[in-house]
């Protein structure tokens, strides 16, 4: 009984120390903000940009779409995420191009030289043959802030001979909407955060079907006695609003009408107490903010912040009273989106808005003349641009120019470009439908939509959680202006991290050799490496020992493993995306067939200069040594499929094992890029629904991170083994099998000998673009081939200064007679977004 009695006692005192100790917590984070003044969150978030300056990465491309063995022109804009100056803190962009399943195909390291850099990218027809690809672009740095925010476009990729779709039904899922979708989904948005009895507020709406596609909806609102309260619709894009002036204790449901169904949803409860925050339009260059409270001490003290991109513009107090009304002057702040947030006295947000600010928008930066209003086929044409500004900084802008078949490549006006990017999508979270719907040659032509825009997206370059705390924010990844190189060294016999020397060596018309000291656990890293072309590269290790400091000599004899990490870092496939471009039916069929015409005129020409020969086999003495040599490792009499590594020119020049033999045999696919390939079976199937292949080296199986570091010079053949009943044995479940086999020490004389402690590999260093030919017509334009090139000019390079401003660019008009659109885009250097189209008709 007496035990009983303390144990009931100790129960009450620890619910009792619990309390306490959550009472405690609440304190303590309510306390770290109540000294917070609105000048201390001002100085925090000027704090916080000068010690985490973030950066957007936009991609221009030559055109929309594109089909199977094209390629993919691109010209990289970096900028500071606030100012949108050209200067970023990194210098080197990493621009991917990854298949359906997020598997990267390959990467272009582009070197960013005043916030721009240019490439390309063509189309292999042995990635896949057609589908929805995604281009990505990001700096290493980008990736220690929110990744939702990384450039990610969808481009879509056609095979010219492929069958021809239907008539009248999309090609693209994601832009069409269909009842099998299911039910409608709404979300509301009270103006300023919250629904507050009493007080009237407008509504924000975004209606979607369950794909998450905006959709037009006609809806009534009703009360808890089912009485009607008002009506509302949401635009194309499912975006609506409607005034509500809560009862107490009310509750209110949307009945919405749509593809003659009908959904019914509830409005979350009011407040019953609080604060509204509402933002309209007033007179030219003005707004007009409106605060009300359900008492007038919610607003005692309060302030009213107001910034755009992280630069404050506006600090005001606000007075002691149910209600404050304020008028802005916008005629001086830069474009973009307005972030205006309501704090307490103590520096707590009680309720957030948004509004475009599009007072300072030029009526047009860069005039474009063309040197004739039409031009026949093959005809020499030239087009001036010429820059309007009185600005005497020696540059003014970069810009890039592509003229495609506006008939045969479609770009909707709603499309994604870069003025829309960087002053909206950017910026907000998620998908961005139809961004270009608000704008039209760098003007706003859709303020009401806009707006709406505005009351449904939050805003999510920083959260004041991370602002207000103070916090210093652990950056895992540093800006690059060259290569990283980073990795661990380990023990050779159990794979322990150990402190070591380590020496980079490169290979090309200069020999150097630098050193580092891993830290305890062998991690180390060399950073900003200039690798201007493909450089051969030696990493080298031994064990460190104290007598080791000050020794530049090169490594002695104890070896280590030495294990380098990926040469960009892992990437998530979660982030949102700018849809593809969407392509009706119509369109499809014209841009499949003229492609599939262009692709049988270019193949004509080529047979002109080619000769038939008999099929013939070659074998080789040398072949049947290296086999024999291993035939006691091998399970199998004869593999599908055999390749001699020294037979295929510049095999040793490759990177990786893996690039030799991508594309040279029939249902293999080597996936991503050096050193991080995959190799995927096509064509059977497998038993644990996977279509990666067993690696095997000299018999034994090993990881693909092993095989990745293997370099090519070691390998004598390769034996691929498909199917089943061959891939069996070594456990592959059917996904197939990659056998490699090395050469022998015989060999293996005189070649570069890769034991332990020491990789050797090419690194492909910046890529170098290729230029974009245009061809020359003259007077026989008659007997000049045959040209049908969808993309007439591709120029990524147009510099304004002040002593040049204006520029005179060439291009030559095909055979093709159509409507053709010239696109420019591009940034000026005191962070002004330029994106302009013109169409002009090529005739007979």
């Amino acid at each position: 009984m007496l035990r009983t009695y303390f144990i009931h006692h100790q129960t009450i005192i620890m619910k009792h120390l619990l309390l306490f100790f959550l009472l405690c917590l609440a304190w303590i984070s309510w306390h770290q903000y109540a000294s917070i003044g609105i000048d201390d969150v001002v100085k925090q978030v000027n704090q916080y940009h000068q010690n985490y300056p973030q950066e957007k990465i936009y991609i221009h491309t030559d055109k929309a779409y594109y089909v199977v063995g094209e390629t993919i022109w691109f010209k990289v804009y970096g900028a500071l995420a606030t100012t949108h100056v050209p200067l970023t803190p990194s210098g080197l962009v990493y621009v991917s191009l990854l298949d359906s399943t997020g598997a990267v195909l390959t990467t272009r390291y582009i070197k960013i030289d005043h916030g721009t850099g240019k490439g390309d990218i063509l189309i292999d027809p042995n990635w896949q043959r057609s589908g929805k690809l995604t281009l990505r672009a990001h700096t290493n740095y980008n990736l220690n802030f929110d990744r939702n925010f990384v450039f990610q476009k969808k481009i879509s990729v056609y095979d010219s001979y492929r069958t021809v779709v239907a008539a009248q039904t999309s090609v693209d899922s994601t832009l069409t909407t269909d009842i099998s979708y299911g039910r409608t989904n709404l979300k509301f948005y009270p103006e300023g955060g919250d629904l507050i009895e009493g007080l009237g507020s407008i509504v924000g709406v975004k209606a979607t079907d369950s794909k998450g596609k905006g959709i037009a909806i006609k809806a009534r609102v009703f009360d808890q006695s089912n009485n009607l309260v008002t009506l509302f619709i949401t635009n194309d894009q499912g975006l609506g609003s409607f005034k509500l002036v809560p009862g107490q204790d009310f509750n209110y449901n949307v009945e919405a009408n749509y593809l003659n169904r009908t959904d019914h949803f509830e409005i979350p409860a009011a407040k019953k107490q609080g604060v509204t925050l509402a933002i309209k339009p007033y007179k030219a260059d003005t707004l007009l903010v409106l605060t009300q409270a359900s008492t007038p001490d919610f607003l005692a003290g309060a302030h009213l912040l107001g910034h755009i991109r992280g630069e404050v513009f506006s600090k005001i107090s606000l007075d002691d009273i149910g209600s404050n009304a304020f008028i802005i002057s916008t005629s001086d702040l830069p474009t973009g989106i307005a972030h205006f947030t309501l704090f307490d006295r103590e520096g707590m947000p009680l309720a957030e808005r948004l509004s475009f600010i599009a007072a300072k928008l030029p009526k047009q930066k860069i005039n474009i003349n063309l040197n004739q209003a039409t031009y026949r086929r093959k005809q020499n044409g030239a087009i001036t641009f010429k820059i309007n500004s009185n600005r005497e900084d020696s540059l003014l802008a970069f810009t890039s120019v592509s003229i495609y078949d506006q008939l045969l490549n479609n770009r909707p006006t709603t499309d994604i470009d870069i003025y829309s990017y960087f002053l909206l999508t950017s910026d907000l979270p998620g998908v961005i439908e139809k961004p270009g719907h608000y704008f039209e040659n760098g003007q706003v032509i859709n303020e009401k939509d806009l707006d709406l825009l505005m009351l449904t997206h939050g805003w999510r370059r920083f959260n004041w959680d991370e602002i207000l705390s103070n916090r210093v924010l652990d950056l895992e990844y540093v800006p690059e202006n060259g290569f990283t190189m980073s990795g661990q060294t380990t023990r050779i016999s159990n794979d322990r991290g150990t402190k070591s020397n380590v020496w980079l060596s490169t290979l090309n018309q200069n020999f150097t050799m630098i050193k580092t000291v891993s830290d305890g656990d062998g991690y180390f890293r060399f950073g900003d490496l200039q690798f201007i072309d493909t450089t051969t590269v030696i990493l080298q290790s031994d064990r460190y020992s104290e007598k080791d400091k000050g020794k530049t000599e090169g490594p002695g004899k104890d070896y280590l493993n030495i294990n380098l990490d990926p040469d960009y870092p892992f990437y998530s496939e979660d982030q949102t995306y700018i849809p593809a471009t969407f392509v009706s039916a119509q369109d499809l069929n014209h841009f499949l067939t003229e492609s599939r015409y262009n692709n049988q005129v270019s193949d004509s020409y080529e047979n002109l200069w080619s000769i038939d020969l008999e099929e013939i086999t070659v074998s080789s003495k040398k072949s049947e040594s290296f086999v024999e040599y291993h035939r006691n490792t091998m399970l199998y009499d004869e593999p599908d499929n055999r390749v001699l590594i020294d037979s295929i020119p510049g095999a040793h020049g490759k990177l990786g094992i893996f690039d030799v033999i991508r594309g040279r045999i029939p249902g293999v696919d080597v996936v991503g890029i050096y050193p991080n390939q995959t190799v995927r079976m096509r064509g059977y199937s497998s038993i644990a629904r996977e279509t990666t292949a067993t690696i095997l080296l000299d018999g034994v199986p090993i990881s693909m991170v092993t095989a990745n570091a293997i370099s090519p010079e070691r390998i004598a053949f390769v034996d691929v083994l498909k199917g089943l009943s061959k891939s069996a044995i070594y456990g592959s479940g059917g996904n197939g099998v990659i056998a490699l086999y090395s050469k022998s020490p015989e060999e293996m004389k005189g070649k570069y000998d890769l034991k332990s402690g020491v990789l050797q590999f090419n690194h492909p260093g910046y890529y170098h673009a290729r230029e974009f030919y245009i061809p020359d017509y003259h007077e026989n334009t008659e007997e000049a081939e045959t040209d049908y090139r969808t993309t007439l000019l591709w120029y990524p390079d147009i510099v304004f200064t002040k002593d040049e401003k204006e520029i005179e660019v060439p291009f030559s008009t095909s055979d093709r007679t159509s409507v053709y659109q010239l696109l420019l885009q591009g940034i000026t250097t005191d962070g002004q977004p330029v994106s302009q189209v013109l169409n002009f008709t090529v005739s007979e």
